[in-house]
């Protein structure tokens, strides 16, 4: 899959856009193919290491967006493949990508 991420925090040139393995959601996950998505002030805070965040690298920077629905975890209610949804930052220490 196609991602913004980073590899460590810093300045905007940290910022790699390229291919990733595309992740198994979780047992209450969905994996979202996006189709569209912002930079949220969170982004660059937590891009640039201005908010200590325990992040995984490589991070996928982007928070709020709107998609579709690929894949649901076994635990997920109320979602299915197909489904139009939209993100937003407030799930800021979930898994992002």
């Amino acid at each position: 899959m196609k991602a913004a991420f980073i590899t460590q925090t810093g300045p905007p040139e940290v910022i790699t856009y390229g291919d990733l393995p595309q992740p198994k959601p979780g047992r209450r996950q969905c994996l979202i193919k996006v189709a569209a998505v912002d930079v949220n002030p969170i982004d660059v805070y937590v891009r640039s290491g201005a908010i200590p965040m325990k992040l995984s690298f490589p991070f996928i920077l982007g928070r709020d967006l709107a998609g579709t629905v690929v894949e649901a975890g076994a635990g997920v209610r109320g979602y299915k493949p197909g489904d139009r949804v939209w993100a937003s930052n407030q799930g800021a220490e979930g898994r992002p990508g």
